[in-house]
């Protein structure tokens, strides 16, 4: 009994070894809730900026590490977002730390960032 119970352990972890020399080096991702389906869906389109939401990043000095915040782990606010009965649907982002929303609009192949908001932005850019 106690044999066939070393022989199973055995087999489980030289197949467990195999699936991970196969399958470990793929790189998924599945994004199930939908806050984490909209930040997905603007990480994998090329972004441009509109003069306003550059104006105000530069007054920023926004670098890659803001960014991230927003796009990676920012939290997507679904009630100010319009996303039903407009031609473009816009989403607005929470940065993880500060208290910055980010406005982007989401076309096909493309996402557009329109602005920002919150404290310590250059008023002079509107």
């Amino acid at each position: 009994m106690l044999r066939r119970f070393l022989l199973y352990f055995v087999g489980v972890a030289i197949g467990l070894i195999a699936v991970i020399f196969f399958f470990g080096d793929r790189s998924y991702r599945f994004p199930y809730m939908p806050n984490d389906r909209v930040l997905f869906h603007f990480q994998e389109h090329p972004m441009e900026w509109s003069e306003r939401a550059d104006c105000q990043w530069k007054g920023l000095q926004g670098d890659s590490v803001l960014l991230h915040g927003f796009l990676y782990e920012g939290d997507v606010d679904f009630g100010r977002s319009q996303v039903r009965k407009v031609e473009y649907r816009t989403y607005v982002v929470k940065h993880r730390d500060d208290d910055l929303w980010m406005i982007l609009e989401d076309r096909d192949t493309l996402a557009i960032v329109m602005g920002l908001e919150g404290k310590g932005l250059d008023e002079s850019c509107d």
